[in-house]
């Protein structure tokens, strides 16, 4: 049995120690005495607490107090911001199932908040850092790291340029808007750009287009296949009339009143 504290790579089963050496901790599991890798990872030692956990190679993102998160304003309440939490601000994985993460007035900046819709609108992408992750996500975006790093226009939702310190200008309509802005806005420092979009938009900006590409390709085939089923009525069927027989009893080669009637012959004058 290798010792578990050295660096190396166990699959779940491996066996890591005996229960009277260590306590099994976080992706670890106990059996008839043995403690054993329940995850693919990384063993660690907690030589002071005599724990023996595993670092789980991919692991499953989770919130814990300190990490940096993207998120995006849902509703703004007169002392709360609410919000869905998008992404890990260090790893930029997705966090399973979007969590509601919410940002007291208190906590949107260091100095006083009048009015939290006075400094983020909604729909706005956040760069906040986690103060609580359970059983609630509580968020702060105290701080110039954090804050808006992309922000919308609130009358046609074009992007928002920086101007200067909260200030911000639509770069579709020219309309000037007010924003707790982070020093990461447009990009900067690893932040999203407004030409690359917002952490977690990107996947359903694509399912969009490809909705539309789809749309589009589908529309195409069926004017494809219309103009090929009219070519054929054109050539075999019976509505291309320069092109049909006419026949005696056929009501589309009928004349209509008034067109290319013959005249009545005249009047027989020894019948009267």
């Amino acid at each position: 049995m290798s010792d578990p504290s050295e660096e190396r790579l166990v699959l779940p089963g491996d066996l890591l120690g005996t229960a009277e050496e260590f306590v099994p901790g976080r992706g670890t599991y106990e059996y008839n005495g043995q403690v054993y890798a329940a995850l693919l990872g990384h063993p660690k030692v907690d030589t002071q607490n005599r724990t023996v956990s595993v670092q789980a190679l991919h692991e499953v993102p989770h919130l814990s107090e300190g990490d940096t998160v993207y998120a995006r304003i849902e509703e703004i309440k007169s002392a709360m911001l609410v919000t869905n939490v998008l992404s890990s601000a260090r790893t930029g994985r997705t966090v399973p199932g979007n969590p509601e993460g919410t940002v007291h007035i208190s906590k949107a900046k260091d100095s006083y908040v009048e009015e939290l819709g006075l400094e983020f609108a909604i729909g706005d992408i956040l760069k906040a850092v986690v103060l609580q992750g359970y059983p609630t996500v509580k968020l702060s975006t105290q701080g110039s790291e954090f804050g808006v790093v992309l922000g919308r226009c609130t009358d046609c939702h074009g992007i928002l340029s920086h101007v200067s310190g909260s200030q911000m200008v639509c770069n579709r309509c020219g309309r000037r808007e007010q924003r707790k802005v982070s020093k990461e806005y447009g990009g900067h420092k690893g932040g999203p750009s407004s030409d690359e979009g917002a952490p977690g938009e990107s996947h359903a900006e694509e399912g969009h287009h490809r909705g539309h590409d789809r749309d589009r390709d589908h529309d195409r085939d069926h004017d494809r296949d219309h103009d090929r089923r009219g070519g054929d009525r054109g050539r075999h069927g019976r509505r291309d009339r320069s092109s049909h027989e006419p026949g005696p009893d056929d009501p589309l080669d009928a004349p209509s009143s008034g067109e290319n009637t013959p005249a009545a012959p005249p009047p027989d004058p020894s019948s009267g």
